[in-house]
């Protein structure tokens, strides 16, 4: 699933251009390449954060099972984590 929101950034972003490219006559230059690797570097490291808090959670709560603390994880994230990506998406942006 990591690799395949990977693939999903990427896609979007070249998307983008492909269609930017078409209808306004924008070029793929060093800077769209510096841009695509900023974007898999960042969904490389949102995956991490994420994958991190799962094995955190699975540590913590050893004797329960997958499913329960999948709900766990899944209900803390959209709390707080979801918060704190979506900020630090926003100010890595400006």
């Amino acid at each position: 699933t990591a690799l395949v929101a990977l693939v999903h950034d990427v896609i979007v972003v070249v998307g983008i251009f492909a269609m930017l490219g078409t209808f306004f006559g924008v070029e793929i230059d060093a800077l769209f390449v510096t841009a695509m690797l900023t974007v898999i570097g960042f969904s490389v490291h949102d995956t991490i954060v994420v994958f991190d808090r799962i094995r955190e959670n699975r540590v913590r709560h050893a004797g329960e099972p997958f499913e329960a603390i999948g709900a766990r994880v899944a209900n803390t994230f959209s709390g707080g984590e979801l918060k704190r990506l979506l900020l630090e998406a926003l100010f890595r942006s400006t």
